[in-house]
């Protein structure tokens, strides 16, 4: 090793992107060293709490797409436990733990409101087809389009 002080961190993806550390720094961190930075413990929380919330769109717009497609237009418990997923796991995510920089409450307050709009929806179409009644189009449709909008403003609005 060159100089004797220094450690080259390497992953298989990054290997031209080596970056230089001192001996040691990665436990005076906490973490551990992976091509460009530091991961902390609470920082990979975060990202397996962030995967847990990405499952529970994919799960509310996968069933929802899967009836929307298939034909029927029902509203399905799936939809609800994967609103119920997102929901949990995206109001851990408002939380401040294991980040180092702010979050922006107002994205996240726009996307709680969407949330609510969808579970508003998914519990009165619930109600309907209880009672024997079909799903108004327009309502089926917009909580597609509100998931999907849930999803564009968590990827675009930064």
């Amino acid at each position: 090793m060159p100089g004797g002080n220094t450690v080259f961190a390497r992953h298989p993806s990054l290997l031209p992107t080596c970056v230089p550390r001192r001996r040691g720094e990665d436990l005076l961190a906490g973490g551990i060293s992976v091509g460009l930075g530091t991961v902390t413990g609470m920082e990979t929380l975060r990202h397996v709490v962030l995967f847990v919330h990405l499952i529970g769109f994919a799960v509310l717009f996968g069933a929802w797409a899967a009836q929307a497609f298939g034909g029927t237009r029902q509203i399905t418990r799936i939809m609800d436990y994967g609103l119920l997923i997102a929901g949990v796991a995206g109001l851990a995510l408002a939380a401040p733990w294991g980040i180092e920089y702010e979050l922006n409450y107002v994205k996240i307050g726009t996307k709680l409101v969407i949330l609510l709009a969808i579970g508003a929806l998914l519990g009165i179409g619930s109600a309907r087809q209880k009672r024997g009644q079909a799903v108004p189009s327009a309502m089926f449709w917009l909580i597609g389009i509100l998931t999907a909008l849930n999803a564009g403003i968590a990827a675009i609005w930064r």
